[in-house]
C-alpha cells in the first residue's frame, strides 16, 4: 500500500468520523433546543445587565442570530455515506420564529435579506 493510499484511507476515515460527530451534535441541538435557547437568553440578560443596557440592540441581534443558526443546524439532514457536507440545508429559509421587533434575521443563503447584507449569514454560519 502506497503512502498516498494510506493518506486517502486516513482522509476517508477522518471524514466519516467528522460526519458522525456532526450528526450527533445536530441531534443534540434538536433535542435540547429549548434549553439552549434559555441559556442564550440568560447569558444575554447577564451581559446586558453588566453593560448597563448600552449594547442591548447588539446583544439582542446576536441572540436572534445564534438561535436562528442553531435552528438551521438542527434541521439539516444528516450526512449520508458518500455524500459530503456541502453546507446546504435549511439555510435561506428565513426567520425561524425567534425574531423580535427590529431583530429579524430573514434572508437567503447569500446573507442578503430584509435586514441588509449579512443578516442571516451564509450556509457556513458567516455573515
Amino acid at each position: 500500500m502506497s503512502l498516498w493510499d494510506k493518506f486517502d484511507e486516513f482522509a476517508d476515515r477522518a471524514t466519516e468520523l467528522a460526519d458522525k460527530a456532526t450528526d450527533r451534535a445536530r441531534g443534540l441541538a434538536a433535542e435540547h433546543n429549548d434549553k439552549i435557547d434559555a441559556k442564550l437568553d440568560r447569558a444575554a440578560g447577564f451581559i446586558d445587565e453588566k453593560t448597563g443596557g448600552k449594547y442591548s440592540d447588539k446583544i439582542g441581534t446576536g441572540v436572534v442570530r445564534a438561535k436562528d443558526s442553531l435552528d438551521r443546524f438542527a434541521e439539516q439532514q444528516p450526512a449520508r455515506p458518500g455524500q459530503g457536507e456541502t453546507g446546504q440545508g435549511a439555510a435561506g429559509q428565513g426567520q425561524t420564529g425567534h425574531g423580535e421587533a427590529g431583530h429579524g434575521a430573514s434572508g437567503d443563503a447569500s446573507g442578503q435579506g430584509a435586514s441588509g447584507p449579512g443578516a442571516a449569514g451564509d450556509a457556513a454560519g458567516q455573515g
